[in-house]
């Protein structure tokens, strides 16, 4: 048997291994190796010089002590008050009560705890055979028997604060269960908000495969859809999303309000990340704006009058003020705030312990400095609280995972196989270890696995993820050392979890962990399947090690963020017609967290440049006369009633902060290249990203870009507008120790200047500016190709040519799409040093960029000083153009201008598919002297600038 046949056997028995794990799942680590105690000959690591620990055990199920588990009825259930529930105590520990309980029928030897005993519910309470194959076992466990009657039984809204793991989501499955089964439920539509894809993804794939046998669809509407899918998600029974889509999606739909009145059902998912900014503020926009857009269909559909209003469920982790999301959450026809269910960490399904330990970080030490102290922590870490069972280490960078795992590996080296080694506990698991490594593609991965430690990050090929998962499921494998995407979607048995480190790198630069992460990585602590306890290390700095503590014992407050970007809001929701004047605009208001929270703490909510305390009425007007001062809004009735503009509507389709959209609605006409590019690069959007050691290279760097910046870099505008330069001119960064920082700087920059430079012709063009407008349309054209039009890396634009085929073919004369097309196969392979057949490939690539004719006749009107011009617009290429790509149809930009006034005289876009058909059009003007002269530009969005005539 060769090689590779052997690598597929062996990953087909993996494969097999790891579903018949899935399918009877262990309970306990008695089939993991017993890891010994961790041994180096080095000396030991010191204890953190400063450390805090909340080693909070959870779970008191063994304890016999504890009272015992009272029937729902015999809860308090005195509207409004929250109720707080106390734990089961079930008779012994082999009868815990786990979520979901699985019962086997007829089985006269189980012996967990029964419904007339512990008043727990049974499944077999629901109406209708077909619902109850929605939930696969008998009884529901405590937290959801205690929320069955609210949930399943009443219209109420409902808030449950519960710890991971508890079951949390069967609370949803029974709101939902409940409207189906109404006699006009099957039409209803329920949207279901997770604030991440991977949550989405794992949700519509469990509920797809639950509700199929009701008849019931489920759709996913995220970043990851296709345009052409997103009409199939909006006819889907439950649509489940992103704060984030929703909101983009809800501010472009036409039919938005015609949909919302078929939503009867929200389902918030993690709700307590209200507290993160941004993230946060959008969440409560949404809810603010489905719940106001559902009560105005009420009120204009008289056959609406009787329905219940839009009903509300939101699921969080234990936070102190819960009760305010309940307030928030009230019902709309009664204002009664909505049913609050609050239950400890006792009903955590396993006992879970939880270690937050601070380290100091020196003076002038950076992240990776840092990161590189805590990888001396780790083994000490692992022998102290491992107790012989798997860990898994959670690292936010690729480079981390392999640091950490370069060191477990460099202090196990020492230590004798069978007898001392903390991994590998014989020979014989050595040599599966070995034989481990050869199985495997990824040359670093093969390095660690001798030694008992494994990697697993997204850039390793998906047999060598799933082998590492099998081995590590079948105690094969002790450590795993993963970057933090592991902690969703991917279910390992972990006894301990370390979060090695607590920032990571976003949008604009290394910040905290959010909840959500911190949560998800505790999460695969202690798994209900796969373990009965559990323990969590939280490594960070000492400044932060308060904060975790708080966040992981639920002692932090939720907040609102909303106040933050308050101004961008309202003039999304002026755009969409919720707010027509102030009184709208403060009703509006008064629907969201913000207004609770404000109540509760005024001092946090108020401008420091403020001498009064803030107030909705203040924040209202203050932020509808700037909109208006900035052209974005219209105000009449002496500032009483509002109504938007075009530029406030491009604002909001592009998701522009105020800041930026006011800088770029005041430019000032005829600007060139140059300054536009300057006024993009100083967007508010990229004011957190911050010099990193780099000014003396950047320097060096800002004599080869296009347009370089005079004197010496200062401002973090003139360092975004050098790595957007040095993107557009392909120009290699070849300071070793700068690469990776400089490289993950300007993806975040072109990510945004994408959608910014977008917004800049929109405005250009909408001021009538025939300069600027073209101007605009060469650096958005130039950024979404990531190179300038005026060289050869705009070849970038055909598939399989990157910057080095670029060059190569512009260095031989070919420039534009047009030479490329001229040439043969041969030529172009001759001059790529490629194989045969590719050329023919990358023809057919480049036949299929939409090649556009442009025929223009001008006709002087006799006796008249009038001009016509007839425009006749086509493809050159009908047959191999290609109409739509990823994100929906292509389309084109036509626009005529008078260079000698700057007027931009007529715009339009057609669809490619338009064009194809031709379009013909007729521009009339007055001929002012001899000398004037229009040029017309038709260019395909996001391609070159061609063709274009001057007439």
């Amino acid at each position: 048997m060769n090689k590779k046949v052997m690598k597929e056997w062996r990953y087909r028995e993996l494969k097999t291994l790891l579903k018949n794990f899935e399918r009877n799942p262990v309970r306990n680590h008695s089939m993991f190796p017993s890891l010994r105690a961790y041994s180096s000959n080095r000396p030991a690591p010191p204890q953190p010089s400063s450390s805090t620990s909340s080693p909070v055990r959870v779970n008191h199920y063994a304890d016999p002590s504890m009272p015992l588990y009272p029937p729902p009825n015999a809860m308090t259930h005195a509207y409004p008050t929250t109720q707080t529930h106390t734990p089961p105590n079930p008779p012994t520990p082999n009868t815990q009560i786990r979520a979901p309980v699985h019962l086997a029928a007829n089985n006269s030897n189980d012996q967990r705890v029964r419904p007339n005993s512990t008043g727990l519910r049974a499944v077999a309470e629901l109406k209708g055979d077909s619902f109850k194959a929605v939930f696969p076992f008998k009884l529901f466990n405590p937290m959801q028997s205690l929320c069955f009657d609210v949930a399943y039984k009443s219209d109420s809204n409902l808030v449950v604060s519960a710890p991971t793991g508890s079951g949390k989501t069967c609370v949803m499955e029974l709101a939902i269960v409940r409207l189906i089964s109404k006699p006009d439920g099957q039409h209803a539509k329920i949207v279901y908000v997770a604030p991440t894809k991977a949550l989405c993804s794992e949700r519509v794939a469990d509920w797809k495969n639950k509700f199929r046998m009701l008849g019931i669809t489920c759709g996913e509407l995220t970043g990851d859809t296709d345009s052409a899918n997103v009409r199939e998600v909006q006819q889907s029974n439950i649509i489940v999303t992103t704060p984030e889509k929703w909101d983009s999606m809800t501010r472009r739909w036409r039919d938005y309000k015609q949909l919302m009145e078929l939503v009867q059902l929200i389902l918030i998912d993690e709700v307590h990340l209200l507290n993160e900014p941004r993230r946060g503020a959008v969440l409560e926009v949404i809810v603010s704006r489905m719940r106001t857009v559902n009560a105005e269909c009420a009120m204009m559909n008289p056959n609406r009058q009787n329905k219940k209003a839009l009903r509300i469920l939101a699921i969080s982790a234990t936070a102190p003020n819960i009760d305010d999301i309940a307030v928030w959450l009230k019902e709309a026809d009664t204002g009664r705030r909505a049913e609050c269910k609050v239950f400890g960490e006792e009903f955590r399904p396993v006992q879970l312990v939880k270690h937050v330990f601070g380290y100091p970080a020196r003076m002038n030490t950076n992240d990776f400095q840092f990161d590189k102290v805590l990888d001396y922590r780790l083994g000490e870490v692992i022998s102290r609280f491992s107790e012989g069972k798997p860990a898994l280490v959670f690292c936010s960078t690729r480079k981390s995972v392999e640091s950490a795992a370069a060191q477990l590996v460099s202090d196990s080296m020492p230590c004798t196989i069978g007898r001392d080694h903390p991994y590998i506990r014989s020979q014989l698991h050595q040599m599966e270890l070995q034989e481990l490594s050869q199985m495997v593609s990824d040359k670093k991965l093969a390095e660690y696995l001798p030694h008992g430690i494994a990697i697993h990050y997204g850039s390793l090929t998906q047999q060598d993820r799933a082998l590492v998962e099998s081995k590590f499921i079948s105690g094969h494998l002790s450590i795993v050392c993963a970057t933090s995407t592991l902690s969703v979607g991917v279910n390992l048995p972990a006894h301990l979890v370390i979060i090695k480190g607590t920032q990571q790198y976003r949008d604009t630069g290394y910040a905290e962990y959010s909840e959500l992460d911190v949560m998800q990585m505790m999460g695969r602590a202690g798994r209900p399947q796969f373990d009965d306890s559990g323990v969590v290390v939280i490594m960070t700095t000492v400044d932060k090690a308060k904060g975790y503590e708080n966040m992981v014992s639920g002692k932090e407050i939720i907040e609102s963020s909303l106040h933050e970007n308050l101004i961008e809001h309202l003039n999304a929701e002026v755009c969409l017609g919720t707010i027509r004047n102030v009184e709208l605009c403060i009703e509006w208001l008064k629907s969201t967290f913000l207004n609770v929270r404000m109540s509760k703490n005024p001092t946090r909510y108020k401008d420091p440049r403020d001498k009064q305390a803030a107030s909705l009425d203040s924040m209202c007007m203050k932020d509808l006369n700037l909109l208006a001062q900035a052209q974005l809004i219209q105000q009449q009735d002496e500032g009483m009633t509002v109504s938007p503009t075009d530029f406030g509507r491009v604002m909001a389709k592009y998701y522009v902060r105020f800041e930026t959209a006011r800088d770029i609605i005041a430019i000032s006409k005829g600007p060139s290249v140059k300054k536009l590019l300057e006024c993009l690069s100083n967007s508010i959007e990229f004011s957190e990203l911050k010099y990193r050691n780099d000014k003396t290279y950047l320097n060096t760097l800002n004599k080869v870009v296009k347009y370089p910046i005079s004197g010496k870099l200062k401002t973090v505008g003139e360092r975004v507008n050098l790595l957007i330069q040095c993107c557009l001119g392909s120009v290699k960064f070849t300071e070793q120790k700068l690469v990776g920082m400089l490289s993950l700087d300007t993806n975040v920059i072109m990510k945004h200047a994408e959608r910014l430079s977008k917004f800049m012709f929109e405005v250009c063009q909408l001021k009538r500016d025939f300069q600027a407008t073209e101007v605009a349309l060469e650096i958005s054209n130039s950024i979404h190709a990531k190179a300038w039009e005026s060289n050869g890396h705009h070849l970038k634009q055909i598939e399989s040519i990157g910057p080095v085929h670029a060059k190569a073919l512009f260095d031989a004369g070919v420039r534009t799409v047009q030479d490329f097309l001229q040439k043969s196969p041969e030529h172009i392979e001759g001059i790529l040093n490629k194989g045969r057949l590719t050329g023919n490939k990358l023809m057919e690539a480049a036949r299929s960029l939409a090649q556009i004719k442009l025929e223009v006749t001008e006709c002087e009107l006799y006796g008249k000083n009038d001009i016509e011009y007839y425009v006749h617009i086509s493809l050159l290429n009908p047959t191999t153009a290609k109409l739509v790509g990823k994100k929906g149809p292509l389309n084109a930009y036509f626009f005529a201008g008078s260079e000698s006034d700057n007027l931009l005289l007529e715009f339009r876009k057609y669809s490619l598919r338009d064009i194809q058909a031709g379009q013909k059009l007729t521009i009339k003007v007055k001929k002012l002297s001899a000398m004037y002269k229009l040029k017309f530009v038709v260019v395909v969005e996001d391609y070159g600038l061609l063709p274009y005539l001057n007439c």
